[in-house]
């Protein structure tokens, strides 16, 4: 198993770079998970005349139980080029009969200690005082999950795209991803388990949510009854739903720009984003 010290010795070759982001590949956040406890790390060229750029923790989407990294590498692209940030984009243990729930949210949550630790530190040559946390589908969800698991003071915002927010609304036309999550026979009890608004606390980061009117993948109804549950305990929430045929778009969460490799959001997302990060 790697540790973080030889995966330091092997940056210089495998830093790549994107336009002027420089990526370092396959940094371990917990080792004991293998290939699934790492990201890769954006760094930008231009910080903005800040000593330490803002870290954001990128969270892929699939079900909880498929899809990787690179499917959100374009998100974790726009907000180190457009914004500056400095991205943390992870796998983590996808569900499966030997990874049943909570091992991809436990995961997801160390990955954002990581970013607050001296190995952390070491490697960046920087520490966050704060972070972001972006995810879209399923991983809103864990950006959701994540964000309501750190200490409010640890969070400076979070972006959530066509999240499964309250699981419930999502169960009846979606069993299957829940049979990966939790066996053949999901309960109310699972349900209760994953559904991160039963942690909300006053005092918590701002919150963008963006979600079409029509999504094929997640209802919105699961997404809205989190940002509802958010405002109700005083904490503040921008709910952006925008319609599914606003500009054409691929996937059935209506969010990604057609032919884009890696993914990009649509320009009114990124527009939406752009406005939510700058005002903060």
């Amino acid at each position: 198993m790697r540790t973080l010290a030889m995966a330091i010795l092997s940056l210089s070759t495998a830093a790549q770079a994107a336009g002027e982001i420089q990526i370092l590949r396959d940094i371990p956040y917990d080792a004991t998970h293998g290939s699934a406890g790492i990201g890769d790390l954006y760094l930008p060229a231009n910080r903005n005349g800040k000593a330490t750029p803002p870290v954001l923790l990128a969270i892929h989407g699939g079900g909880w139980r498929a899809l990787d990294r690179s499917t959100f590498a374009g998100v974790a692209e726009f907000f180190c080029r457009d914004f500056g940030f400095a991205a943390f984009n992870i796998e983590y243990r996808l569900a499966s009969e030997e990874n049943r729930w909570p091992a991809c949210g436990d995961d997801c949550v160390a990955a954002a200690r990581f970013l607050f630790s001296d190995e952390f530190r070491r490697l960046a040559g920087f520490s966050p005082e704060k972070i972001w946390i972006s995810g879209a589908s399923s991983g809103g969800h864990l950006a959701l999950w994540t964000l309501v698991n750190l200490p409010p003071e640890a969070v400076a915002g979070v972006v959530s795209i066509s999240a499964i927010g309250d699981p419930v609304p999502d169960f009846s036309p979606h069993r299957d991803r829940y049979v990966t999550l939790f066996g053949p026979d999901p309960t109310p009890e699972n349900l209760a388990a994953l559904n991160p608004a039963a942690l909300i606390r006053p005092g918590m980061a701002p919150l963008l949510c963006l979600h079409a009117d029509t999504d094929a993948v997640v209802p919105i109804a699961s997404h809205r009854a989190f940002a509802d549950a958010y405002r109700a305990a005083g904490n503040p929430c921008e709910f952006f739903e925008f319609p599914h045929d606003a500009e054409p778009n691929e996937g059935g969460h209506c969010i990604w720009r057609p032919g884009s490799k890696p993914h990009r959001l649509l320009a009114l997302l990124e527009e939406r984003i752009s406005a939510f990060v700058l005002s903060r």
